[in-house]
């Protein structure tokens, strides 16, 4: 049973994809897959987790494997996490200076159009 969704939507400034559900050992690698196609060199792209419920250790290894791919292309990655994200996050030490984060998606749109 998958209990990910994941919807790309291309914006004007970076790409942006929108993850609703639970992310896992089961799900991770669609995320992966989904973060990698749409970081095209130079290419921002924002990772709105605000719909995630749920983020195993997978799911850190995840982000932290898509933001240094971004890196090494030259793109910026931006998470705008969920509270139970950003928890998991705060809980592990992934910091806003290992991974960008965002408070929210307008604050991270904002942010690309300065």
């Amino acid at each position: 049973m998958n209990l990910l969704k994941i919807t790309a939507e291309p914006l004007e400034s970076c790409n942006l994809l929108a993850v609703a559900g639970e992310v896992d050992l089961g799900s991770s690698p669609a995320l992966r897959q989904a973060v990698e196609q749409r970081l095209e060199a130079g290419r921002p792209l924002l990772l709105d987790l605000t719909a995630v419920t749920f983020l195993d250790s997978f799911g850190i290894r995840i982000l932290l494997g898509c933001a240094k791919t971004a890196e090494t292309r030259g793109a910026k990655f931006t998470v705008i996490p969920s509270e139970a994200v950003a928890r998991v996050l705060e809980l592990t030490g992934v910091t806003p200076e290992i991974i960008d984060i965002a408070e929210n998606l307008e604050a991270a749109l904002r942010e690309r159009t300065q």
